[in-house]
């Protein structure tokens, strides 16, 4: 994994207001070895149906609502990248930390699982993301809707303490 730096910087500070203790920490965790931008946190109810309206979203009942997702920007050499596959390294970072502190938490790449169970013998990789990637877009093919990838969203499944 690439080291990142445990400073947060002032938009993630902003963004992680009103959002779930549980994704914070996860955040902050996760920011020690990538470098990550937290883009959006805690949304508004007209801010989401501006999402919905310019096709960002598909719903008014997003978890952004109740501060349960965080979308993250990954970085490198102060680039910011959406390829695919760095999220989903850092989709399976969040799984274990996901299982190390026993709070669910599903990826955007993947909707159709939780982060926190899927299982290839104590080990997932990169590429076992991938495949998950794959699985949801041909259930979604296969039900004749669109899939909605969503690498850099995280959300959580547990109950929101606020």
């Amino acid at each position: 994994m690439n080291t990142g730096n445990k400073t947060q910087d002032a938009r993630s500070i902003r963004e992680l207001k009103g959002v779930n203790p549980h994704l914070c920490a996860m955040v902050r965790d996760l920011s020690t070895y990538f470098k990550i931008v937290v883009t959006d946190g805690l949304r508004t109810v007209e801010e989401q149906a501006n999402y919905v309206l310019m096709g960002k979203s598909k719903t008014l009942n997003s978890k952004h609502l109740t501060g349960d997702a965080v979308d993250i920007m990954r970085f490198d050499n102060g680039k910011p990248h959406w390829e695919l596959p760095l999220y989903a390294e850092m989709a399976v970072y969040v799984r274990t930390w996901s299982i190390r502190n026993q709070y669910p938490i599903r990826w955007g790449g993947s909707w159709h699982t939780l982060t926190n169970v899927y299982d290839h013998n104590g080990v997932v990789t990169v590429e076992d993301m991938m495949k998950l990637v794959d699985e949801y877009t041909k259930q979604c093919r296969k039900a004749r809707k669109r899939p909605l990838i969503d690498g850099p969203h995280f959300e959580t499944l547990g109950v929101s303490p606020q």
